[in-house]
């Protein structure tokens, strides 16, 4: 699981820089730029991370990375289901 954390937040760092975003509170600010459509609900970003925002959340596909889906927590980090860590 510590690895899947890593690797989402490896994800997570870099989606956040392809679109300007601070580091700290990334998932939050993203997620309200997507409600405010100033990011498509899907596409490729800039470093290639493939995305599809849904909900509450963020599903990105990163050519090292494979595919990692976050969800926004009412605290505003990143959170994700357990049953779904393989």
């Amino acid at each position: 699981m510590a690895t899947f954390i890593g690797v989402a937040d490896q994800v997570l760092v870099s989606f956040a820089r392809d679109f300007d975003v601070p580091l700290d509170g990334a998932l939050a600010t993203l997620l309200r730029m997507r409600h405010t459509e100033a990011i498509p609900p899907r596409g490729k970003s800039s470093s290639g991370i493939i995305y599809t925002f849904h909900g509450r959340g963020c599903r990105f596909r990163a050519r090292h990375h494979g595919v990692v889906d976050v969800d926004g927590s009412e605290a505003g980090g990143p959170m994700f289901d357990v049953w779904r860590v393989r």
